[in-house]
């Protein structure tokens, strides 16, 4: 049975989902931290992401992806997703594939809840390369050198907060 979430306890989540983690609380008592994928790690996930993102940008109808396509994906790539899950959670993967069904179904939904934007960025990246009417060929990357003066747009994040 689903317990009622109060104010205080809607607002505590999306504190939480605003830091990057989602405590999840397992049927065995045990409370697992579901974090976002960090970006380091999404170098490194390469192949295991590639396939999960791919899938998620295949099931985009328009600029949505239905949140219930969402929960076919672990179904068509489960070594990848479990992998991910994995990572993110810091259980092993032994561990993930031995749950009850309502404990992953939870970490499964807090997974694709915490990492919505990072799967949304990414999807974005593939349907804007992607070859369109307009456009029949996905744009060229330049493949000159930087001039030596060059340097990166600066942004928000090249700024020092004050103290």
């Amino acid at each position: 049975m689903t317990k009622l979430e109060t104010a205080a306890e809607r607002a505590e989540r999306e504190v939480e989902i605003l830091a990057g983690e989602i405590p999840v609380d397992l049927s065995d008592g045990r409370r697992v931290v579901v974090r976002e994928i960090r970006w380091g790690e999404s170098l490194r996930l390469g192949a295991q992401l590639r396939s999960i993102i791919a899938e998620v940008a295949r099931k985009a109808s328009g600029k949505e992806v239905p949140a219930l396509a969402l929960f076919e994906i672990p179904e068509d790539h489960p070594e990848e997703f479990f992998w991910v899950l994995s990572l993110v959670t810091g259980l092993p993967v032994a561990e993930l594939e031995g749950l009850p069904l309502e404990d992953g179904e939870v970490l499964e939904a807090a997974f694709w809840r915490q990492n919505t934007s990072f799967f949304a960025r990414q999807v974005g990246r593939i349907l804007r390369a992607a070859p369109t009417e307009d456009q029949p060929e996905a744009p060229a990357i330049s493949t000159r050198p930087l001039q030596e003066n060059s340097s990166p747009p600066s942004s928000a994040s090249d700024t020092t907060p004050e103290s």
